[in-house]
C-alpha cells in the first residue's frame, strides 16, 4: 500500500483548514443534498464530502456510509487526491498497485473505484474532496466529470459563506458585549446597516429594527444644521475622522453627554461611516472640576501672590522705611520667587483656558514689522538684563492675520527662551519672510542648542531639557507648550531648527492677510 504524501505547504494547509472550524461538527442538511446529487450523477452507491486532517479524513457528509465520521488519512484514496488539481479516478483499485493491498479495498467495504474533486479554498489550499466510491470497477464520463467539479466549487462556495457568516456573528457577540454604541451606516443612503446591543438600547430599537433608521435618526439631538456642517468635511475627503458631542437619553437629569466619532471606511468599494458613540459623563464632570480648581488657582493664589510683590517692591524701593543691606538682599530673592510663581500661575492658567477653549482670540490684520518692533521693546529690558543684544533683520511690506496680544506672547516667550540660552557676546536675532500663504516669524539664537533627545518633548507641557546648563535657567516648562497651542488656535504652525553647539531657530508660520 502506498500511503498519500503530504502536501510541501501543508502547514498552511491545514491552518487555513482550521479557520473554517468546520471538522467535528454535526452533519448539515445542504452538504447532505450535495453529496446526495454527486451520489445520483455518477451511480455511484457511496458519496461523501472528506475534509483531511493532520492524521485522518474527517466526513463532513456522507451517503452510502454511515459506519464512520473518519478514517486514518494513511489509507485514505482522498490524501492522494488533495495533491491532485483535477479529479483524481481509479477504476479498479485491486488492479492499482498503489491501493490493491488497501484496508479499504482489501476490507469489508471492498472499495474498486474511487473519483475524488478536490475542494479547493478561496485561499487555494485543497482541504478535501467530494467523491464517489462503488465495489464494481467504474470509469466516469466527461460530463460527470464536469458535474462533480461544479458540485466541488459549490461546497468551496459555502464553506466560504459558512466560515464568513460565522465570523460576523462572533464579531457581533464581541460588539454586542462592549459599552458603547457601536454603528455601521451606508454612507450614500445614510441608512444604518448594523447596530450593537448598547445602540440598540439606546435608539429603543429590537431585534433588526435599527437598520431601518437614517443617520439623522441615530444622531436626533444633534440639529439638521450643525449636522451637515460635520458631515461636509467627510463626503468632501478634507479628513477621515470627525466627532460630535451630543446627549442621550438617561442619567440623573434626564439625559448624559455623549461623543460620537465618525469614521470613513470603504468596504467592498462603497463609502460607509463607523460609528462610535462613547458616553463622557465622567470625562465632563472631571473637566468641571479642573475648571473650578483653575479658577481657584486664578482667585486665591494669583491675587495674593500680587500683593505680597507688591508689597515686596515697596520694601525694595525704600517705601517702608530703609531696608539695610542683609535684609535687602533677602527681599531680593523673596521678589524674585513670587515673580517665578505668577509667572508659573500665569503660564498654567493660560494653557488650561486654551485647551478648554475658555480663551477668546480676536484675529485682526497686522503689520509684521510692527509685531515685531512691539516684540522687542518688550523683551528689551529682560534682554538687557541678561547682557545679551536683540536685532531685527529688515522686513518686507507684510501683514499677518493674528490676535495681536496672544501673538506677542508667542513671540515674547520664543525671545525670552532665546536670551536665557544665549552668550552674552551673541545676539538674538528676529527675523520675518513670506513662506507660501504664511507669514513666518523666526527667533535665532547662537546657544548651545536643543538635545537630540529632548526634541521629540519640545513642545510638551513642564518639558525641560535634563542637563545642567538648562537647570541653571529660571523657567516653568510651559513657554513653548503655550506657543504652540497659542499658534495653532490663531491657525498657524510652528517649528524649529536646531544645530547643538551653533544655534537654534524657532519659528512661527500664520497666515498672511
Amino acid at each position: 500500500m502506498e500511503a498519500p504524501a503530504y502536501p510541501e505547504n501543508e502547514l498552511d494547509r491545514l491552518a487555513n483548514l482550521a479557520s473554517f472550524e468546520v471538522l467535528d461538527t454535526p452533519f448539515e442538511p445542504v452538504f447532505d443534498q450535495i453529496a446526495s446529487l454527486a451520489q445520483m450523477i455518477c451511480g455511484t452507491p457511496i458519496a461523501l464530502m472528506s475534509l483531511i486532517d493532520l492524521n485522518r479524513q474527517w466526513f463532513k457528509a456522507a451517503r452510502g456510509f454511515d459506519a464512520l465520521r473518519e478514517t486514518p488519512r494513511e489509507i485514505s484514496f482522498c490524501g492522494h487526491a488533495i495533491l491532485q488539481d483535477e479529479l483524481f479516478q481509479v477504476t479498479d483499485a485491486p488492479q492499482d498497485v498503489r491501493f490493491h493491498d488497501n484496508p479499504l479495498v482489501t476490507g469489508p467495504l471492498g472499495v474498486r473505484f474511487y473519483a475524488g474533486m478536490p475542494i479547493k479554498s478561496p485561499e487555494g489550499f485543497n482541504l478535501g474532496t467530494l467523491c464517489v466510491l462503488s465495489d464494481q470497477p467504474k470509469q466516469l464520463n466527461e460530463e460527470q466529470k464536469e458535474m462533480m467539479r461544479q458540485l466541488a466549487q459549490v461546497v468551496s462556495a459555502l464553506l466560504k459563506a459558512r466560515r464568513s457568516e460565522a465570523r460576523y456573528a462572533l464579531l457581533g457577540q464581541v460588539l454586542d458585549r462592549l459599552g458603547d454604541e457601536i454603528m455601521l451606516v451606508e454612507e450614500e443612503s445614510g441608512r444604518c446597516l448594523f447596530g450593537n446591543h448598547a445602540a440598540r438600547i439606546a435608539l429603543c430599537c429590537t431585534g433588526d429594527a435599527i437598520t431601518a433608521r437614517h443617520l439623522p435618526e441615530l444622531l436626533s439631538d444633534v440639529p439638521a444644521e450643525r449636522l451637515e456642517q460635520i458631515m461636509q468635511p467627510l463626503r468632501q475627503g478634507e479628513t477621515d475622522v470627525v466627532h460630535v458631542e451630543h446627549r442621550r437619553p438617561g442619567g440623573p437629569d434626564g439625559s448624559h453627554p455623549v461623543e460620537t466619532r465618525m469614521q470613513r471606511l470603504t468596504m467592498s468599494s462603497k463609502p460607509v461611516l463607523v460609528l462610535i458613540t462613547h458616553d463622557i459623563s465622567e470625562r465632563k464632570a472631571l473637566e468641571a472640576m479642573k475648571r473650578e480648581f483653575i479658577a481657584i488657582i486664578g482667585h486665591e493664589l494669583r491675587t495674593p501672590l500680587t500683593s505680597i510683590n507688591g508689597a515686596l517692591g515697596m520694601l525694595k524701593s525704600g517705601l517702608g522705611g530703609e531696608v539695610d543691606e542683609s535684609a535687602q538682599t533677602l527681599v531680593d530673592i523673596a521678589q524674585r520667587n513670587a515673580e517665578g510663581l505668577i509667572r508659573l500661575i500665569s503660564d498654567f492658567l493660560d494653557i488650561e483656558k486654551v485647551e478648554f477653549g475658555a480663551m477668546a482670540f480676536h484675529p485682526e490684520r497686522l503689520s509684521a514689522a510692527m509685531v515685531m518692533e512691539d516684540a522687542l521693546q518688550a523683551a528689551s529690558g529682560f534682554a538687557s538684563a541678561m547682557g545679551v543684544t536683540l536685532e531685527r533683520e529688515p522686513c518686507d511690506d507684510l501683514a499677518v492675520t493674528a490676535d495681536r496680544g496672544r501673538l506677542q506672547q508667542v513671540l515674547g516667550n520664543l525671545i525670552s527662551n532665546a536670551v536665557k540660552f544665549s552668550p552674552k557676546d551673541k545676539p538674538v536675532t528676529l527675523r520675518c519672510e513670506r513662506v507660501g500663504e504664511m507669514v513666518r516669524f523666526s527667533v535665532i539664537d547662537q546657544g548651545p542648542g536643543v538635545p537630540a533627545q529632548f526634541q521629540a518633548r519640545l513642545f510638551e507641557k513642564f518639558a525641560q531639557a535634563d542637563t545642567s546648563t538648562a537647570r541653571a535657567r529660571e523657567g516653568t516648562g510651559l513657554g513653548l507648550a503655550i506657543v504652540k497651542k497659542f499658534t495653532e488656535r490663531m491657525k498657524g504652525r510652528v517649528g524649529f531648527a536646531s544645530m547643538p553647539g551653533r544655534d537654534t531657530r524657532f519659528f512661527v508660520d500664520l497666515p498672511a492677510a
